[in-house]
């Protein structure tokens, strides 16, 4: 069973710079795994994560 919970985040100055430059990171990261599976026309999420892993 899944739950999805919605949630709201009230962080001080210092957080939130911490979050942003986590979401900046993450970004970079979703962005890199998609070059991968596109210029591999890899579609297998096995096959992408073995594929980016040690990178």
């Amino acid at each position: 069973m899944l739950k999805t919970l919605q949630i709201k985040l009230l962080p001080d100055d210092k957080q939130r710079e911490a979050l942003i430059d986590t979401f900046i990171k993450f970004n970079g990261a979703c962005n890199f795994v998609s070059r991968i599976a596109f210029e591999k026309k890899l579609y297998n999420k096995v096959f992408l994560q073995k594929s980016c892993t040690g990178r």
